[in-house]
């Protein structure tokens, strides 16, 4: 059986970093800001998408939101293989709220790819990297641009897997759509 959506978070939960207020960032910078405040992520909830479909050989279980593990995100290895590197990416989308909770709409501001991170996880492992700067820094960025306004939903899943016999597994963050 399945872990329930609230002991893996199905990871719609709001961020609650409040470091300054985004308007008086841009108002101290005179309306211009060249990086966005950590903050500018409070309207945002995150998911990990659903890859099931693809066979996704590196899971997403769970994107972290507190103050100490925001942007946080835990990985698992559905391989027998080992992995020595993958890359995460996320979609921002629109959030719909229906019978079983929020989960991300259609409407999308871009997919965005994070930077490899180079590893040794062995088959059927977990491990957590940090996403912090690379979210909010083109998140941010695209929120700030756009003058994005009501609640979005940041979809984490897995781009691309490289094993270790040379192999690699890609998947597609334009179809990343949140486990519902």
């Amino acid at each position: 059986m399945p872990p329930s959506a609230r002991s893996i978070g199905t990871c719609l939960l709001v961020v609650s970093l409040l470091i300054r207020p985004w308007s008086g960032a841009v108002a101290a910078s005179g309306g211009q800001t060249s990086e966005p405040p950590a903050n500018v992520l409070s309207s945002v909830t995150f998911a990990r998408a659903d890859q099931s479909k693809e066979r996704a050989p590196l899971r997403v279980e769970s994107v972290g939101t507190g103050e100490k593990d925001l942007c946080m995100v835990k990985v698992h290895s559905a391989s027998d293989k080992t992995i020595v590197s993958y890359t995460l990416a996320w979609k921002l989308t629109d959030v719909i709220v229906g019978n079983s909770g929020p989960h991300s709409g259609k409407k999308s501001l871009g997919s965005f790819a994070g930077s490899p991170v180079t590893t040794t996880l062995g088959p059927k492992k977990s491990e957590k990297t940090d996403l912090r700067q690379e979210i909010v820094k083109t998140v941010g960025t695209t929120i700030m641009a756009k003058q994005v306004k009501g609640m979005w939903m940041i979809v984490v899943g897995v781009k691309e897997v490289v094993f270790d016999d040379g192999t690699s597994w890609t998947g597609n963050p334009a179809l990343f759509r949140s486990e519902d």
